[in-house]
């Protein structure tokens, strides 16, 4: 358990070399002023356009022969677009794409029928409309039509005939559903996509990488993409994933009788989104590399990182933790610049750099390194980024059935941050610690007690419900 601890330490950003280097720091570091509460590097927004961006280092000093790991936080706002540009003039072409299988049948497909008609209400005749089923194949049960007075007849006929029966062939669904939205002339209009699933794809493609690739579409034709998982067993890592890639959004819905906000809600959001398709692209110094970014998937090439964060809603902030691996083989300064996002906003591309340069240090002196860190931007990483992966790190432990693991995972998070919070003396990260780390544990305890059949069941909810939580919180999501 030492060793893990120690490793994880080091995982948290080079802050203590050794538990006994950091307690006898603590007294130093305040009696001095040395603790840096007000940030090492805070720098301007820029405001050009419809997205804004601001920086700031959680620490700007490494420590040499330490692992290297640095944090970047990058918040990106959205201004407050005017009602009738996220409304009322807004058009959409909306594809349901909807698991008609045969694990689907009785109140499932009810709902999910009964929350498409009500959304149906919602659309105007500016709007066109299409429903994909799939069960052991695809069809296609409407084309992408206008959501006139006569054609609201057919679409609900179309609804209405919908029965579930057979496999699951996801990949066929999905596949058809892109394809009506690519090929269609869309004519300015928002183009979304709504993929719902309540089971394990079992038919055609079922790797996950290759369905994401699939969905790695949806960006590209700036398609915007919301995945639902409903009930215990479909794969939420699969769900989770297709909507990274498609740039979307996930949602897990334990009762199908929440189809109708879900679907609400996802739309209100559709029609409230001030840019689209967010696309960071971070030029990499020599040797760095960008090893996590909220969660999602990272492409590098020829020392360019990117990743897409799905859509910005009128008036929204989001904040992302960019975790950098720096070498410390040597003493030197790094700096990174030239960080941008590309979106979309009325139809056309814009972009939004994140002004100037942060300067980074490897250097000897542990203190110095202490000194440099922000103490408020390191407690929102820990309570933001870091709780949020060892949430997701403990479902996967209960999904497994292994409680051990779960629990060694969160004593280890315990330990690493109660030493470092000696010397940050965050309240935040101190509740964290004594309330809601304290609250996994008695879960996963709470999991795994009784009988095997009620085991079982609660291992599917709590397994996905800390997914969940986890996936939202690392990726700065708006429910």
């Amino acid at each position: 358990m030492k060793r893990k601890v120690i490793q994880y330490l080091m995982i948290i950003g080079g802050l203590i070399t050794v538990t006994a280097m950091a307690i006898t720091y603590t007294n130093t570091a305040f009696s001095s002023g040395g603790l840096n509460t007000g940030g090492p590097v805070i720098l301007p927004v820029n405001t050009n356009g419809v997205v804004s961006m601001s920086g700031e280092l959680v620490q700007d000093k490494v420590l040499y022969g330490a692992d290297g790991i640095v944090t970047l936080a990058v918040t990106v706002s959205a201004g407050s677009v005017k009602p009738e540009l996220t409304g009322n003039e807004k058009s959409v072409d909306m594809v349901i794409v909807l698991d008609r299988s045969g694990s689907m049948s009785g109140e499932k497909i009810e709902h999910a029928k009964s929350a498409i008609l009500r959304l149906i209400d919602k659309l105007s005749d500016r709007d066109r409309f299409s429903i994909v089923a799939y069960s052991d194949g695809a069809q296609r049960y409407t084309g992408l039509i206008p959501v006139s007075p006569r054609n609201r007849r057919l679409i609900e006929n179309a609804v209405n005939r919908i029965a579930a029966r057979g496999g699951t062939n996801l990949g066929a669904g999905l596949n058809e559903g892109l394809t009506l939205l690519t090929s269609a002339d869309s004519s300015g209009a928002i183009k979304k996509l709504m993929l719902i699933s309540d089971g394990l794809a079992n038919r055609g493609i079922v790797d996950v990488h290759s369905l994401g690739n699939m969905a790695s579409q949806a960006p590209e034709h700036n398609i915007d993409m919301t995945t639902v998982g409903v009930g215990l067993d479909f794969n939420e890592q699969l769900m989770a994933h297709i909507a990274d890639r498609g740039s979307g959004n996930f949602h897990f819905m334990e009762n199908p009788d929440a189809f109708a906000s879900v679907f609400e809600r996802d739309y209100r959001h559709t029609m409230q989104t001030a840019a689209n398709n967010l696309s960071f692209q971070i030029p990499l110094p020599l040797g760095v590399t960008l090893t996590d970014a909220g969660g999602y998937p990272i492409t590098e090439r020829n020392g360019l990182a990117c990743f897409r964060a799905g859509n910005l809603l009128s008036g929204q902030t989001r904040k992302f933790f960019l975790t950098f691996k720096v070498p410390t083989d040597r003493t030197i300064k790094y700096q990174f610049k030239d960080i941008r996002v590309e979106y979309t906003a009325n139809g056309n591309k814009q972009l939004a750099f994140l002004p100037g340069t942060f300067h980074l240090a490897c250097v000897k002196d542990q203190a110095d390194v202490m000194a440099s860190i922000h103490r408020d931007e390191w407690a929102e990483k820990v309570i933001m980024s870091d709780y949020n992966q060892l949430k997701e790190e403990v479902s996967a432990d209960i999904k497994a059935g292994k409680p051990q693991a779960a629990m060694e995972k969160i004593e280890t998070y315990r330990e690493a941050q109660s030493t470092v919070n000696q010397i940050m003396r965050s309240s935040r990260v101190q509740q964290n610690i004594e309330k809601e780390l304290v609250g996994l544990g008695l879960l996963v305890e709470e999991t795994f007690d009784g009988e095997p059949e009620a085991v079982q069941a609660k291992q599917k909810l709590n397994s996905k419900l800390l997914q969940y939580e986890g996936y939202q919180g690392r990726r700065a999501k708006q429910e």
